[in-house]
């Protein structure tokens, strides 16, 4: 028997593409609010996110440069290195919350 892809691989590309959609909006978001506020960890959560943003985009580019089919699944380092940076930019938002506070409460 045959494997029917059906359009699994466009829906695949299409969540990745909402995925990467939405972590821009939030370093952009992080980014705005850390230069606003002053706050290093909230723009270092910023800037992780976008250069998340920037490598996933990138190496889908360059893996369908080289392999026409390449876009229907990625490589278990990527999504290890998202799921990675991904909570790192939350621990760092977590420690400007913190800094936050203690900067209010000192005052």
């Amino acid at each position: 028997m045959g494997r029917d892809p059906g359009l699994q691989p466009e829906r695949t590309r299409q969540a990745w593409d909402r995925t990467l959609f939405v972590i821009m909006l939030d370093a952009v978001f992080f980014l705005r609010v850390g230069l606003i506020n002053s706050n290093i960890f909230t723009c270092l959560a910023g800037g992780l996110l976008f250069l998340l943003t920037l490598g996933v985009v990138l190496a889908r580019h360059f893996s369908a440069a080289h392999k026409p089919h390449a876009l229907n699944t990625l490589s278990p380092h990527i999504l290890r290195a998202v799921s990675l940076t991904v909570i790192i930019a939350c621990a760092l938002t977590a420690i400007s919350i913190i800094v936050s506070d203690i900067r209010v409460f000192i005052r």
